[in-house]
């Protein structure tokens, strides 16, 4: 997953295909967030149960210079509405719901890495906690995950000029 655009779209099929989301053009349950914008976001036209797909972080990583990696962090949101930020029963059954599909998802990215640009997935890395109660009215799950890729090599015709600093 060399590109930002086929990270978000792959988290967006994923939120068009899995059952309790069903993520359509005219019916969103799919939206682009980073943790500053949520509640934004959530004010406007998205539908529940909905997928929040946070921006990723990148990490280099090199044993020798010959084999230096970039790790993307992901991660993504999964929210419901409760109607009364105080009915634990409510809130308890939503949440049991979002991690069940947390879990259906993360066996989707395990599913996948076999025949998607996922092959450095790594699956020890998946977390998933609640989300604090803050998020009034809503409840959720955040899922975050990580892989790894190599970040290539050089290449000079990206470059105008000398490709080697010279000062």
């Amino acid at each position: 997953m060399q590109n930002l655009s086929v990270y978000f779209q792959y988290l967006e099929q994923i939120a068009r295909d899995h059952k309790s989301i069903l993520h359509q053009d005219q019916e969103e349950h799919f939206f682009r967030t980073d943790i500053e914008e949520l509640e934004n976001a959530i004010r406007s036209r998205i539908h529940f149960p909905a997928l929040a797909a946070m921006n990723p972080f990148l990490d280099g990583e090199a044993q020798s210079l010959s084999n230096t990696r970039i790790t993307w962090r992901g991660s993504f949101l999964l929210l419901d509405k409760v109607k009364d930020k105080g009915d634990f029963a409510e809130r308890s059954s939503k949440e049991s719901t979002l991690v069940e599909i947390g879990r259906d998802i993360i066996k989707k990215f395990i599913n996948d890495r076999r025949n998607f640009d996922l092959q450095g997935l790594d699956v020890s890395a998946f977390k998933m906690e609640l989300v604090p109660e803050r998020y009034v009215p809503l409840c959720g799950v955040l899922i975050t995950f990580s892989y790894d890729e190599s970040l290539g090599q050089f290449d000079a015709s990206r470059w105008n000029n000398n490709p080697i600093y010279q000062p």
